[in-house]
């Protein structure tokens, strides 16, 4: 493929970015229904879905988690499809600031809050797995250039 790593690569990102979209909706969804989130494997989803940073100037980060997911998800059939275009690097470049946040996220829950959330986990995990594949790709981008 044009975009420097294989096909399977980016179904993995494609399919992962469909499993976030359904992890951040699931919590999105909670929010805005008010029910609670069922998290047997952790306890302290409540304590972290509930908290002062469970939302961002008024907006569950869900919400912007399932935006994100979306995009990366459509960001993925893009590349998928073939179409050979500089598109590609901006797409590869969001889940790097995905991970900076999940960073972030990741940080508030085990030093400021205290309480993990299992959903919030399966997020970072995801994004983290984003991030590698991404800088891979950018990587090869960049050193096909030179």
């Amino acid at each position: 493929m044009n975009n420097g790593i294989s096909k399977l690569w980016w179904w993995v990102f494609t399919i992962l970015s469909f499993l976030g979209v359904a992890d951040a909706l699931y919590l999105t969804v909670s929010y805005f229904t008010n029910t609670e989130v069922l998290c047997s494997l952790l306890e302290g989803c409540d304590v972290v879905l509930s908290g002062p940073y469970a939302t961002f100037f008024g907006v569950p980060v869900s919400l912007i988690g399932v935006l994100y997911y979306i995009f990366l998800f459509f960001g993925g059939l893009f590349i998928l499809s073939s179409l050979k275009t500089h598109l590609h690097k901006y797409i590869l470049l969001v889940p790097l600031f995905g991970f900076v946040a999940t960073l972030y996220f990741v940080y508030l829950q085990l030093f400021v809050i205290g309480e993990i959330c299992l959903y919030c986990m399966i997020s970072a995990f995801i994004t983290t797995v984003f991030s590698f594949i991404a800088g891979f790709a950018l990587y090869h981008l960049h050193s096909k250039k030179d």
